[in-house]
């Protein structure tokens, strides 16, 4: 437990980011894609920023 409260001391508390998707519904099908984007790094000392990626998929029931 030690380390991982350690390990956590070293990224930023907060970040800011983009938002983004679309979604199209034919006839009773769902399809949704999504992505997000920061824009800023996780910390300091490892200069990445977080990235998703998702595909939504369904169907209408009723």
């Amino acid at each position: 437990m030690k380390a991982i409260k350690e390990g956590v001391k070293h990224f930023d508390k907060s970040n800011v980011q983009f938002t983004g998707g679309l979604g199209v519904d034919i006839q009773r099908f769902s399809i949704d894609v999504r992505y997000e984007r920061g824009f800023s790094n996780l910390s300091k000392s490892f200069k990445s920023k977080p990235q998703a990626f998702s595909i939504g998929v369904g169907y209408f029931i009723f």
